[in-house]
C-alpha cells in the first residue's frame, strides 16, 4: 500500500467513505522572512459528499473537510499563523 492508498484508507476508516485523491498540493509558507512550513498536502474528493478533504501529517494525520480546495488550503495556512 503506497502513501496515498494510505491516507484513503485513513479517510473510509475515520470518516466511513471512499474518496478519490484529486492533487498533492506543495505548501511553503514563510513568515517574517523564515520558512515555517515546506510540505505536501493532499486533495481528495469523498465519493457521494459534496465537499473536499485536505490530508496533511504533521505529528498526526490531520483531515479538514471543505467547501474547496483554495478555501481549504487558505484555512489551513492561516491557521498554523495563529495558532
Amino acid at each position: 500500500m503506497d502513501y496515498i492508498q494510505s491516507l484513503q484508507e485513513a479517510i473510509r476508516k475515520g470518516r466511513g467513505y471512499q474518496s478519490k485523491h484529486t492533487a498533492s498540493v506543495p505548501v511553503e509558507e514563510v513568515f517574517q522572512g523564515r520558512t515555517i512550513r515546506n510540505d505536501t498536502i493532499e486533495v481528495f474528493d469523498p465519493i457521494g459528499h459534496d465537499s473536499t478533504l485536505l490530508a496533511h501529517i504533521d505529528d498526526c494525520l490531520s483531515l479538514d473537510e471543505v467547501s474547496s480546495m483554495e478555501r481549504g488550503l487558505h484555512a489551513a495556512l492561516l491557521g498554523e499563523v495563529v495558532s
